[in-house]
């Protein structure tokens, strides 16, 4: 049974009832996931920070709880929203859950925000079109680190590896180098392409 420390804060003139949940479940995060809803469309930051419940503001418990069901759910509408989310972290559990439609993975992918693109590419759900979509948006920042990320992943298909073994950052070679998908023809290319970068190469 939960525990449930019911609690009632004014919210811009109205009153919104607070669950503070001390053992979390789906049926329990996703309550509070909207009653956050309800609250931060409310809620300016400057009163939000003065709302402290036992240590924690109004704010942070709210997080606690978008942050747990936006990593976990399997609600795609429950997914949806939150990957609008204003705060990045929220949109980066979002792009890690496994559970996240390929549409909107494919939207976190032109995320303002590197950390969120990073863990689009790091989902083992996101798909080749969307990790083409990703390695082409980092080429104009030369962004390489994503495409490094992308190079490393073990299920990376030999078309991308094929690709990125063209790339102009040594970082990138080396991981295509190492990735065991890599073809005889790419590892016959970057033979000159060491296996590891050491100091002396960095400098």
């Amino acid at each position: 049974m939960r525990r449930l420390e019911k609690q009632r804060s004014e919210l811009a003139g109205g009153a919104v009832l607070l669950d503070r949940i001390y053992v979390w479940d789906e049926d329990a995060i996703r309550h509070v996931a909207k009653l956050a809803k309800i609250a931060f469309s409310k809620i300016d930051s400057s009163k939000s920070t003065a709302m402290v419940q036992g240590g924690l503001t109004m704010k942070d418990e709210l997080f606690k709880a978008k942050f747990k069901l936006a990593l976990s759910t399997t609600d795609a509408s429950v997914i949806s929203w939150l990957s609008d989310d204003c705060d990045e972290r929220i949109r980066s559990a979002c792009a890690a859950n496994i559970n996240s439609p390929l549409d909107i993975l494919r939207k976190l992918a032109n995320d303002w925000n590197p950390s969120v693109r990073y863990t689009v590419a790091c989902n083992n759900k996101t798909s080749v079109s969307i990790l083409l979509q990703l390695i082409e948006s980092s080429l104009p920042n030369n962004d390489y680190g994503i495409r490094e990320v992308i190079a490393n992943r073990y299920d990376c298909p030999s078309e991308i590896l094929e690709i990125l073994s063209e790339d102009t950052k040594l970082d990138v070679k080396v991981a295509v180098k190492n990735n065991k998908n890599s073809s005889q023809e790419i590892l016959e290319k970057l033979k000159e392409v060491p296996s590891e970068i050491t100091t002396e190469i960095q400098q």
